[in-house]
């Protein structure tokens, strides 16, 4: 038996809901920065990649009020964090979602 594993929000009880956009790995350093300025309005000029060697992870509730968010690349034979997990809510997460899609 396998157990699925699931994250929720414990204030609202909505579940939190994992996607993933696929970066061009040349981004890496722009993406980086984005993330750390929190600067997402640049999310939008990103380049989008068919193949999964750099990641960004985000994870939301349905409403969008709550949202966590980690870049993530492929180090050969595995994936590793390249920046540490960020929680977005309320309005930085309204304002992360609006720039991610």
């Amino acid at each position: 038996m396998f157990r699925k594993k699931y994250y929720f929000n414990s204030q609202t009880k909505q579940n939190l809901k994992t996607l993933e956009v696929l970066v061009d790995a040349k981004e890496r350093d722009k993406l980086v920065e984005i993330m750390n300025s929190r600067n997402y309005n640049e999310l939008k000029n990103l380049k989008i990649s068919n193949q999964d060697s750099l990641k960004l992870r985000y994870m939301t509730t349905k409403d969008g009020s709550l949202c966590f968010s980690q870049v993530i690349a492929y180090v050969p034979y595995e994936f590793v964090r390249i920046t540490t997990v960020q929680m977005h809510t309320d309005e930085g997460a309204k304002e992360f979602l609006g720039n991610i899609k």
